[in-house]
């Protein structure tokens, strides 16, 4: 957990820098789907203050010299998984605790200065980056598509019920 100002100020800089060279902030200003009007804001918003509003930022990490277990090279994106359950626990306890955070990853394209910023080995990598404080705004109702929306059994496509497979909505 990073609290000295001085530090979540200098990697909130260089997730702001991250962000916009993700997304272009010129693209941003283009998007007309309202709902993705929304979440730009938001990511914008984030990118803006992330050094200074939220009173902690929390980095999930994992020593990659504490495993000897082999991967081919294009399997290294999973070596770091086994963290976001982890992050998820944190967000849900948060939130129980009237908390915001959220997860970002775009940290990983300054990866080595935010390591070397804050004194971190060479074999540890950052998996994750939650900044974690008190929201701005109240929590609104969650929005989530029904789950027979978003679930398939044996095809991209085939929903639950299609699949004679009935859904619960207690």
């Amino acid at each position: 957990m990073v609290r000295d100002p001085e530090k979540r100020r200098q990697i909130g800089e260089f997730y702001q820098a991250a962000f916009f060279e993700y997304y272009l902030r010129e693209n941003l200003a283009t998007e007309i789907d309202p709902s993705h009007q929304r979440i730009m804001a938001g990511g914008i918003h984030l990118a803006d203050h992330i050094g200074v509003e939220p009173p902690v930022l929390v980095l999930f990490c994992r020593d990659a010299g504490a495993f000897t277990v082999s991967q081919p090279d294009n399997q290294n994106w999973i070596r770091g998984s086994s963290v976001y359950p982890t992050v998820q626990n944190l967000l849900l306890a948060a939130r129980g605790s009237g908390l915001g955070g959220c997860l970002t990853t775009l940290h990983v394209r300054y990866h080595a200065e935010i390591k070397a910023l804050l004194g971190i080995p060479g074999s540890v990598d950052i998996y994750a980056l939650v900044p974690l404080g008190y929201p701005r705004d109240k929590f609104g109702p969650l929005r989530r598509r029904p789950v027979e929306e978003v679930s398939y059994l044996d095809s991209w496509g085939q929903s639950l019920p299609e699949a004679g497979i009935p859904i619960s909505t207690r």
